[in-house]
This record gives structure tokens, sequence and C-alpha cells, in this order.
């Protein structure tokens, strides 16, 4: 179900180039997300929740 948003809602609202960050949690299926992003000539960023938080 993320993935399906991730693809035809996230995405499409994405410039070429953007950066995605997502935290590394265990549904999320990061090499099929790194793909739908890569497709769009965008970057998915996977980091740790507390990382993540300390980012922003």
């Amino acid at each position: 179900m993320f993935e399906k948003w991730f693809e035809e809602m996230l995405i499409k609202e994405m410039s070429k180039g953007s950066v995605i960050v997502v935290d590394n949690a265990g549904f999320h299926r990061k090499e099929k997300l790194a793909e739908i992003a890569e497709k769009c000539e965008c970057t998915g960023y996977f980091c740790h929740h507390t990382r993540l938080i300390s980012i922003l």
C-alpha cells in the first residue's frame, strides 16, 4: 500500500533530482522504493528513525 502511494501520489509531485527521505521501517521495501525513485530521477534516502529526527 505504501509503495502504491509512493509511486502514484508522492513521486508525481516531486521534481527531477529531488531527495526523498524515508525512515527505515521494516515494511518499507527499500529496493522497490529506490527503483521507483530512480525511474523518476529522484534519490531515495533511508535512515533509522532516530537519525531522521536528528536530521530534521
